[in-house]
């Protein structure tokens, strides 16, 4: 797990445009948060998660 620092970082952006970025994709309902938190916040991309569980439903 990345935090937006560290993606910032990763695409030679600034943390104010990686927090944006991450805004835009909640508001475009692309990810969602999952914490409620100020700081360490939580993002998580539904279709990724969707493809990674197929197959592993409980019997």
């Amino acid at each position: 797990m990345r935090n937006l620092r560290q993606i910032g970082n990763d695409a030679a952006i600034a943390f104010p445009t990686a927090s944006k970025a991450m805004t835009t994709l909640v508001e475009l309902g692309i990810a969602r948060e999952l914490t409620v938190q100020r700081r360490n916040r939580v993002f998580v991309y539904d279709a990724y998660l969707n493809i990674l569980n197929e197959g592993g439903e409980a019997l």
